[in-house]
């Protein structure tokens, strides 16, 4: 985030500072004004290109972070929102979610590619030394990530009643009704309140009465499963209605863009008068 507004400092104070001739050019003693929509076109690829630069994917935060032995990825976390809930002590049930959240559509993406529900165990301690370091850097309290139990409430591998597969929580009673549910408009509050019954009813009958842990990891391997049922691209609402939370927020990038839609014809307007 910090070098995003560096970057789009640097590219402003360079439009400001832009003078006023830029707008005209000499030619064989005579000054010619040049297009106006070449000098917008012109300055607004350099201002979205020193904003923007590098934008290694949509909806993330400046955080690349990459942990050697953990084959999570967490690079497009944007922990802006979690920081701020898990810095109140009032919020820390919320904040346990945006944490679980994060780490399960980050397994969710894993799966996508190998099938498993979540990573093998001999690297569950690396992501969750990896996931912790991630966390505490973003500017998240330490005692908030402690109290909620990361590796031993909030895990990394989601083995559900003897299912470590998605094909095995695809084959588990009730799931494909569950799945059906949860397909909806998920952006729509029937919709979620729909999915999130349909979910409760289905690990009643899956795992029966079971301790709070068992109930959330059999969970976090449902999110995982339904999430590799359809586009990949609604795996970010799936999550917010599964956790209820807001997981992922507007990259700064696309404050920018609007912002230089909407200033930079005033600047070159100024100018050319």
């Amino acid at each position: 985030m910090r070098s995003s507004l560096l970057r789009f400092s640097f590219a402003a104070a360079l439009v400001l500072a832009a003078p006023p001739s830029f707008c005209s050019a000499s030619t064989g003693g005579s000054s010619s004004s040049l297009p106006f929509e070449l000098i917008w076109i012109v300055f607004f690829i350099v201002f979205s290109a020193l904003a923007l630069y590098p934008l290694s994917s949509i909806l993330v935060s400046d955080n690349n972070h990459t942990h050697v032995g953990c084959p999570l990825d967490m690079s497009w976390w944007n922990l802006t929102a979690a920081n701020s809930v898990c810095s109140n002590q009032n919020e820390r049930a919320k904040c346990c979610r945006y944490i679980n959240a994060f780490i399960a559509v980050s397994v969710a993406h894993y799966a996508n590619s190998t099938g498993m529900l979540g990573v093998p165990p001999e690297l569950s301690d690396v992501c969750y030394s990896s996931i912790n370091e991630t966390l505490i850097s973003s500017g998240m309290p330490s005692n908030a990530i402690m109290l909620c139990g990361l590796g031993l409430k909030i895990r990394v591998s989601y083995q559900c009643a003897g299912r470590g597969t998605i094909s095995d929580m695809l084959q588990s009673p009730n799931f494909d009704e569950f799945n059906k549910n949860c397909k909806l408009a998920l952006s729509l509050d029937n919709s979620c309140r729909m999915c999130l019954t349909s979910g409760l009813s289905y690990l009643r009958h899956l795992v029966g009465e079971q301790d709070n842990v068992t109930l959330n990891t059999c969970h976090d391997a449902a999110f995982v499963a339904i999430a590799n049922q359809g586009d990949n691209s609604s795996v970010i609402d799936l999550a917010s209605c599964f956790f209820s939370v807001k997981v992922l927020s507007i990259y700064p990038g696309a404050l920018y863009l609007v912002i230089c839609f909407l200033f930079f014809p005033l600047i070159f307007n100024t100018r050319r008068e």
